[in-house]
């Protein structure tokens, strides 16, 4: 697995108050990658057909998503207020990373 993300992102605070709503976009170079050394006595059904291990030797596979995802998400919380040492802020969002690409 290899996560690696850029965010740009922007808070709105419409009440003056903890509560924000943020949006903004993610560079999105996620991935997972699959390597996988089948048993030697096992068949494998790979669509319609039956492989022996021998046939396939190995698998592997990679899925991946859209290089650039857009986010929309609200909080509470203000991490860069001026007047607080320590504060705790809480999100909740969508990534939209679009459908994975199975290679």
């Amino acid at each position: 697995m290899q996560l690696r993300t850029i965010s740009a992102l922007a808070d709105w605070y419409p009440f003056g108050s903890g509560f924000r709503t943020s949006g903004g976009l993610f560079y999105n170079k996620n991935k997972f990658t699959l390597n996988a050394m089948l048993a030697a006595n096992n068949t494998y059904s790979i669509g319609a057909n039956t492989y022996t291990a021998a046939q396939i030797g190995s698998l592997q596979g990679e899925i991946s998503f859209n290089a650039v995802a857009p986010y929309i998400g609200i909080g509470w919380g203000n991490p860069v207020a001026k007047d607080k040492s320590w504060s705790f802020v809480s999100d909740l969002g969508i990534l939209f990373q679009g459908k994975p690409k199975a290679l």
